[in-house]
């Protein structure tokens, strides 16, 4: 269920917290969980690093008393363990729905999303969505604010990782939507892109080039450009051509502005010395 991705993890809540709670208290560590859930440590450890392992629900229990969780956040974190281990997709998609209302209110929000230093798991999610990106800008088009369902069409999603991804776009306040979920009621002006420096930039990079690639395969020749060279030059080649890529970007970015909006492109530039 594409949903689930958005979810934080239980676990990497969990390592979170104890890493938070040990920098004013050195006794507050895995061993002393360990002891108080009781559960071996390296059962334990094993558990927290492995996906396909989860801690009993009486065990999850005991870590929110050691952590002294309050209730609200407590239920979400046994919610979370029930949708990690379900294979019930009717189940998944319920504990999903309840999940995402305890972390809209102000409890869920404040105890849960911000609960990772740095980014946060949505906007790490985002990241490492390339259609969710490219669904950000697309509804930046009118016709596409109005019917934003035609676009997800367009780029190949489902019904459900529509809405998903749209929910996806609201918790990382790009947009406020209806109460079912999709229809748009505000695009909210904010940056879409997100800087070189950032985390996961890397790896939304390549997995943003592995979209545009399939995409590439299925579209006519009229519809695209392509062109692949392989060449021999030297450093100063590199760096002038690399200053050309700069001027490309500006004037791509010039003429969009004078456009009418009316669909969504991708540009994609790569140099690179083979025998580096």
């Amino acid at each position: 269920m594409a949903a689930g991705a958005s979810l934080p993890s239980y676990k990497e809540l969990l390592k979170k917290r104890i890493a938070d709670a040990r920098r004013s208290n050195s006794k507050t560590n895995l061993r002393a969980l360990a002891d108080f859930i009781p559960i071996q440590y390296t059962f334990l450890s094993k558990i927290l690093n492995d996906e396909q392992s989860h801690l009993s629900e009486d065990a999850l229990y005991r870590a929110g008393l050691f952590l002294k969780l309050d209730e609200d956040e407590l239920e979400t974190w046994l919610l979370l363990r029930s949708f990690s281990i379900s294979k019930d997709r009717k189940r998944r998609d319920e504990l999903y729905r309840r999940i995402e209302v305890r972390m809209r209110s102000k409890v869920g929000s404040a105890t849960v999303v911000t609960a990772v230093a740095g980014p946060t798991l949505d906007e790490i999610q985002y990241m490492l969505t390339p259609l969710a990106s490219v669904l950000n800008v697309g509804i930046q088009a009118s016709r596409h604010r109005k019917d934003p369902r035609r676009l997800a069409s367009e780029i190949g999603l489902s019904f459900e990782q529509f809405k998903a991804y749209m929910r996806l776009l609201e918790r990382n306040g790009f947009v406020e939507l209806e109460r079912n979920e999709w229809t748009i009621r505000k695009v909210t002006p904010r940056k879409a892109h997100f800087g070189r420096g950032h985390p996961v930039m890397r790896a939304h990079q390549m997995l943003m080039k592995m979209a545009a690639l399939q995409k590439m395969a299925g579209l006519e020749d009229q519809k695209k450009v392509c062109l692949v060279a392989n060449f021999t030059m030297d450093d100063q080649g590199f760096e002038e051509i690399r200053g050309e890529y700069d001027k490309l970007l500006r004037k791509a970015q010039e003429i969009s502005g004078r456009c009418q909006h009316t669909g969504v492109y991708h540009l994609s530039l790569d140099l690179l010395r083979w025998d580096a």
